[in-house]
């Protein structure tokens, strides 16, 4: 596996793998978590931007396929893993963990002390996850994240089943 920045022509690669990664959620019994699997992909001009700014990472196999991937931004003077997906057939083999270190980099290269993220409480691979990977739930949100969380409501995210975490970064160095 190698990760490297993602580029405006892996675009409709990405997303058809996100599409494939956001099955998973059909496991899930809560109805209100199971129907994001029919939810629309990262959408094609934020990709695009993203790619263009370079915070958006691909991790592709040994035949140059995309497998995973991760979108950074900057949201009230913190990184912010705004998304990331996996291809379900390389779930448990590090990906995941290696598109997040490489978000935890970009954080630090724009001298910003720690990365937010929002995600589901209870799905196993959201915030457990992300628990072992150091970050926190958070209990007071900035004025930019809770307005993250409330247009998230209106894409028919629950509030009530997410969380906020934020991981510091002040003792890490890349």
């Amino acid at each position: 596996m190698v990760i490297r920045p993602a580029t405006i022509a892996d675009v409709p690669e990405i997303q058809a793998m996100e599409i494939v990664a956001g099955e998973r959620f059909r496991q899930i019994q809560d109805p209100r978590i199971a129907r994001c699997a029919d939810a629309s992909p990262y959408w094609t001009s934020g990709l695009e931007k993203a790619s263009i700014e370079q915070r958006a990472w691909v991790a592709v196999d040994d035949t140059g396929s995309i497998i995973g991937f991760a979108v950074a931004c900057v949201v009230d003077g913190e990184g912010h893993l705004d998304e990331l997906a996996v291809a379900p057939a390389f779930g448990r083999r590090g990906v995941g963990r290696a598109l997040v270190e490489q978000v935890v980099a970009w954080t630090i290269s724009q001298g910003l002390a720690s990365i937010t993220l929002t995600t589901f409480r209870d799905v196993p691979w959201n915030a457990p996850y992300y628990e072992q990977l150091g970050f926190h739930v958070v209990a007071t949100l900035t004025p930019a994240l809770q307005a993250l969380v409330d247009e998230q409501a209106t894409w028919g995210l629950e509030p009530s089943l997410r969380v906020v975490m934020r991981r510091s970064l002040l003792e890490e160095t890349y």
